[in-house]
């Protein structure tokens, strides 16, 4: 640890010109974006990581900034729009739409045709049945089943998933 934000700009005018925001989305994922932001206002190029034991299909489309970790799988057709994470081991499939900082958790499972609005938390091994329409600002809680759309700024969680908050 060399510092924080605040030297960002330094660093920039130091000669660093790559950048990756490594926070997660656990309680906040509005952090995320602020540094993202904060990084692409000075400057930086922000490059799209992609685990060498992900499997990425060369006709999916994943923005910079994004972090596809190991053991994930995007199929064809899915475009994953800047600042996400695709967590371990999870499962993006075919002509999904991931819109920005969104956080796929390891195993979740986002089957085929299902957009995902921006600022949302899918959590850990949870599942999303196809074609389905999840909204912005969105938690879906760890292991739930989502058989039905979820609107924007809510929580759902359980098998199936059920809105448990509105925010």
């Amino acid at each position: 640890i060399i510092g924080d934000d605040s030297i960002l700009k330094e660093l920039y005018n130091s000669g660093v010109k790559n950048a990756f925001v490594c926070i997660g989305a656990l309680l906040n994922i509005s952090l995320r974006d602020k540094i993202y932001n904060k990084l692409l206002d000075i400057g930086f190029n922000i490059p799209v990581l992609i685990h060498k034991d992900a499997i990425v299909s060369p006709y999916a489309n994943i923005a910079f900034g994004t972090c596809v970790m190991p053991g994930a799988i995007v199929n064809p057709g899915a475009f994953i729009e800047e600042n996400c994470i695709v967590n371990t081991g999870a499962v993006i499939e075919h002509d999904c739409k991931i819109q920005r900082n969104t956080h796929i958790s390891p195993k979740a499972c986002i089957a085929g045709g299902v957009s995902i609005g921006h600022d949302t938390h899918v959590g850990m091994a949870s599942c999303i049945i196809q074609a389905l329409h999840i909204g912005n600002n969105v938690i879906i809680g760890a292991g739930a089943v989502v058989i039905d759309n979820i609107v924007d700024n809510v929580t759902a969680v359980g098998v199936p998933s059920k809105i448990i908050k509105r925010r």
